[in-house]
């Protein structure tokens, strides 16, 4: 095919050496008309086909000019001729595109080639075996360094916990015991005495509440002690003690008790600050429950109060009745509400009575 298209037939390339068919005979002197429209691929109207004449209208123009040359044979055998001469040229070029079209020549992309850079041993592996042995090599090295950050942290930990728990960097010295919260009838050696097989033990283990309890125990007038932590290596231990309230005549001397009816000692006479007991009548004796309700009715008096009371009694019914040190009375009656009763005393004791009535501390008289 020429490249421009020039010189070139409208129904497509002619071969060379190629002899021209001659065209339909025209009478001398006959003009050119231009043929109806001839589809001989198209047989619907409408259509549009490959080779459809430009010229060709669906307004029946054509169907017209049909018509009005039909009566004419030469204008039959010259639409023939045409007919058949269109037809021609038709097959021609139909045969010539399927002969052409194969012969096209395509243009195909010729693939980039990859240029791979040269890699050296050092750097990568290039080969399976050496990439594997490379990645087992690499998991072993990963395992031997978790175990050896496993084996430093527990090494670590025991030498922490050696030091904290064993060693004598927090351990208990005596020398830093100290004792505070005694009225004198305990000493501090005492104290210490108690907690040195304590010693050496760090105050981290230590169990001061099985220390303080250990002291409370072992020291009658001590009702309760608590031990804190002085670090790094001492302790303080906390006395509560005990207050003589009553004294109870005894065949061996007077029981120095407290308000809970514990006895603190036997003394040859009354302490200071205490409230004598009134001996029973001759042939009877006082039961530990009411030395316990006369312990707990003194002990509940505020101090001052318990300053005037000069003895205690109580009958065999469980009435219980005090001895001011000017010979006043108070009926105190049971044991029950002995704190109410004790703050309604202490109010009524300033006024001037001979009787002082709190048996009933909702409606308590004097007389």
């Amino acid at each position: 095919m020429s490249p421009s298209g020039a010189g070139t037939r409208p129904g497509g390339p002619r071969r060379l050496g190629t002899p021209r068919r001659p065209g339909p005979v025209r009478p001398n002197g006959a003009q050119r008309q231009r043929p109806a429209s001839i589809r001989p691929t198209v047989d619907e109207p409408g259509e549009s086909g490959l080779f459809d004449d430009p010229l060709e209208k669906n307004d029946g123009t054509q169907r017209r000019e049909i018509s009005d040359h039909a009566a004419s044979p030469h204008k039959v055998q010259e639409d023939e001729a045409r007919e058949e001469s269109v037809k021609s040229r038709v097959s021609r070029v139909a045969e010539r595109v399927k002969v052409a079209l194969p012969h096209l020549p395509v243009r195909r992309n010729k693939p980039a080639e990859i240029i791979h850079p040269q890699r050296t041993d050092s750097v990568v592996s290039m080969g399976l075996e050496e990439r594997l042995q490379e990645k087992r090599t690499a998991e072993r090295t990963r395992k031997k360094k978790r175990i050896r950050d496993i084996a430093i942290v527990a090494v670590v930990a025991v030498v922490i916990g050696w030091l904290l728990l064993a060693s004598p960097l927090l351990g208990l010295k005596m020398q830093d015991v100290s004792v505070s919260g005694s009225d004198g009838s305990v000493s501090s050696e005492q104290v210490t005495e108690l907690v040195q097989p304590y010693a050496g033990t760090s105050l981290i283990m230590l169990d001061v509440n099985a220390v303080g309890q250990k002291v409370a125990d072992s020291l009658v007038r001590v009702e309760d002690a608590t031990v804190r932590r002085n670090w790094p290596h001492g302790i303080t231990v906390v006395l509560t003690m005990r207050t003589p309230v009553v004294a109870m005549k005894t065949d061996d001397g007077y029981a120095i008790m407290d308000a809970h009816g514990v006895v603190l000692e036997t003394a040859p006479a009354p302490t200071t600050g205490t409230v004598s007991i009134t001996a029973p009548p001759e042939g009877q004796t006082l039961s530990e429950e009411q030395v316990l309700a006369v312990s707990e009715a003194v002990g509940a008096l505020n101090p001052s109060t318990r300053a005037r009371v000069s003895s205690a009694a109580i009958s065999a019914a469980g009435m219980i009745s005090l001895t001011l040190d000017g010979g006043q009375r108070v009926v105190w009656g049971t044991s029950e509400d002995d704190d109410f009763k004790a703050e309604v005393l202490g109010v009524l004791i300033t006024r001037e009575a001979n009787v002082y009535d709190v048996s009933a501390p909702n409606n308590p008289t004097t007389s």
